[in-house]
């Protein structure tokens, strides 16, 4: 049985939680999401959550692998290495084969136009998203310290 921890790469408006929807990857596996805790019930998102909510992703992630869990999609923006490395070290610490979802190279435009639409949500603000888009670096699978996998 190969263990696989797909971690998403991209700007919010992108794709990646509909990408996990469409290739079925919740089914069956363990979803960490640091947006799903830091948004409330009725889609408003906390700033003031944000901190925990990485606290506890990082703590689920960890009780994930060590329980052995098949799948495990860690679903976030990531848009740098620096951002993404623990995650990675995690999974290849508990021997899983780590597959970037790449959505970093969706034209940020589109990804706007996408998270103004979104529906049961609050939008990320487009200044947010216009700094992430400058500071992201796609996910590759060349660098060591990077992923085993680079799937779109």
């Amino acid at each position: 049985m190969t263990k696989t921890l797909y971690v998403t790469v991209g700007l919010p408006g992108s794709g990646k939680s509909m990408t996990i929807k469409a290739r079925s990857l919740h089914l069956g596996g363990v979803i960490v999401s640091p947006d799903s805790i830091a948004y409330d019930a009725d889609g408003h998102f906390d700033q003031a959550k944000l901190s925990d909510a990485w606290k506890q992703s990082y703590a689920k992630l960890l009780s994930a692998c060590s329980d052995g869990a098949e799948t495990i999609v860690f679903d976030a923006t990531l848009v740098k290495p620096d951002y993404r490395g623990a995650i990675i070290a995690i999974g290849r610490h508990f021997g899983y084969h780590v597959v970037a979802l790449d959505k970093s190279r969706v034209p940020t435009h589109v990804a706007i136009i996408r998270n103004r639409d979104r529906i049961g949500k609050d939008a990320v603000p487009e200044a947010v998203i216009l700094r992430m888009a400058l500071e992201m670096v796609p996910p590759n699978h060349y660098d060591a310290n990077e992923f085993d996998e680079v799937r779109k």
